[in-house]
């Protein structure tokens, strides 16, 4: 395998995607987009692909800082768990953001205006959000004046970073 990488990936190249790996953030883009570009350059830093800490560590290092805040406090040991709870917790992201365009509440800050559209499409076609959607639907409680309360109220089920919320008929 190291002479077909010596022979097809020079070094020049390897370096490039080192450096690209060292420097890869979230930014915008949603932790799907992020998660496919991060893979595709670890797969030529052999020393990162072939270490699941490290694979982890540089993932988490190139998330927003909102994700590393939350996930820090219990870091995940692996690549995949680090990727799952990246994922649930921008889902939490997208629901507050529609949970506030419902309840009234239009002042979307850093930036996160633009992005609504687009999470609202990813939100369309991913089923565990429609179930969710649906759950709310159908609940036919008022919403609370507060409008933080309404996506912790219920019973929480995952892993402390990526939970499934469920309303709670009270």
């Amino acid at each position: 395998m190291a002479q077909f990488r010596a022979k097809y990936y020079p070094d020049s190249f390897r370096d490039k995607m080192n450096d690209a790996l060292n420097h890869i953030q979230l930014g915008e883009r949603a932790v799907d987009e992020y998660e496919r570009d991060f893979s595709n350059i670890v797969r030529f830093v052999p020393s990162v692909a072939s270490d699941e800490r490290e694979k982890d560590r540089k993932f988490f290092t190139g998330l927003n800082a909102r994700y590393r805040e939350v996930i820090g406090r219990n870091p995940p040991t692996t690549y995949i768990t680090a990727v799952e709870e990246a994922r649930g917790m921008e889902t939490q992201f997208q629901l507050t953001v529609l949970q506030q365009r419902h309840n009234g509440n239009s002042s979307n800050t850093r930036g996160e205006h633009k992005r609504v559209h687009q999470e609202e499409e990813s939100l369309r076609s991913n089923p565990l959000s429609r179930s969710l959607r649906e759950t709310n639907r159908l609940s036919s409680l008022p919403s609370p004046s507060n409008q933080g309360l309404s996506l912790f109220r219920g019973s929480m089920v995952g892993t402390p970073h990526s939970c499934i919320l469920f309303q709670d008929n009270v």
